[in-house]
């Protein structure tokens, strides 16, 4: 069953676009409502992943990009299966602002 890792097991995943990926995983499961509330934005992601703006525009080219990549990756814990209408709501509007933003 995927977990999303917790934030001290974050700096043991090798690969930099997993690790941004279960980063955001991990704001959304701590912070769900404020992180979309506010945009999930690469400095907060990077910040909590250790690593830098450069790395996260190598793996993702635009955000909602990213984004879709979060979603999929929090989807893949069972419990998290069936989002509220609120949360899902919020997620496509953080979609919508994000794209074609690099």
């Amino acid at each position: 069953m995927p977990e999303v890792p917790t934030r001290d097991d974050l700096a043991d995943i090798a690969d930099p676009a997993l690790r941004l990926v279960q980063a955001g995983a991990r704001l959304l499961v701590d912070d769900g409502f404020r992180v979309l509330a506010n945009g999930l934005s690469p400095e907060l992601v990077t910040g909590l992943a250790g690593r830098t703006r450069r790395v996260f525009y190598d793996h993702f080219e635009t955000k909602e990009d990213y984004a879709r990549a979060v979603l999929s990756a929090y989807l893949d814990v069972p419990e998290h299966g069936e989002l509220t209408v609120e949360f899902s709501q919020a997620f496509e509007e953080l979609i919508f602002e994000a794209r074609g933003d690099i």
